[in-house]
């Protein structure tokens, strides 16, 4: 197991299933690649939309229950497109992660992430500490450094903490510093995009 210390209280936790503002963050990735898409397949692109208005009309992330998406692969599947590989040994507040049980997204999150302390948000407003430490090898990178062998990340979560926390993806960002999409911006940018489908469309057909 972890060599988490003990004076912040961490209790083993199971990383959560992604909450509205992870799903909105899909949408809005699903987006990107609609937008890039000049393969001009209209079938394809439709069938894309429509997995988008189910994501974002969605007010639970457990209710997302499409056949064209898994939760722990890419919207393509594993098949046509593997999940990364962590970047190395990773625990979560005692709770060792492997690939199959995180989704890409959570993958690509972990690989960037580096040693420090941090702070993070819960979902009642309090700010945590986030800490994330390095257990590093004999072995040294192209630059001459050590590598990290594993990370041990970790936040208070036990007794008076163990309630109102967001889900690994949120925690992630913030200490990131990524920004999280609200349900107003993803909303506005899927009419953009359906507006700019739709005119690509007519300039098609108008040059038959």
């Amino acid at each position: 197991m972890s060599n988490i210390a003990d004076p912040l209280n961490y209790a083993v936790e199971k990383p959560k299933e992604p909450t509205m503002v992870e799903v909105l963050a899909q949408a809005m990735a699903l987006m990107q690649q609609l937008a890039a898409d000049k393969s001009g397949d209209a079938a394809k692109q439709d069938a894309t939309l429509q997995l988008i208005e189910k994501l974002i009309t969605k007010t639970h992330p457990e209710n997302v229950d499409s056949p064209a998406i898994s939760v722990y692969s890419y919207p393509e599947g594993d098949a046509a497109r593997p999940k990364p590989a962590l970047k190395c040994i990773m625990w979560w507040v005692g709770y060792k992660l492997t690939p199959e049980t995180l989704r890409p997204e959570e993958i690509e999150l972990l690989n960037r992430l580096q040693p420090g302390e941090y702070a993070v948000t819960k979902a009642d407003g309090q700010s945590i500490p986030f800490r994330v430490q390095a257990k590093l090898s004999d072995k040294l990178d192209a630059h001459g450094r050590p590598q990290t062998e594993e990370l041990t990340i970790g936040f208070p979560c036990k007794g008076d903490h163990r309630q109102n926390h967001m889900s690994m993806t949120s925690y992630l960002k913030q200490a990131l510093g990524d920004k999280q999409p609200s349900i107003v911006e993803v909303q506005a940018e899927l009419t953009k995009l359906k507006a700019e489908l739709e005119f690509a469309r007519a300039g098609v057909m108008s040059a038959v």
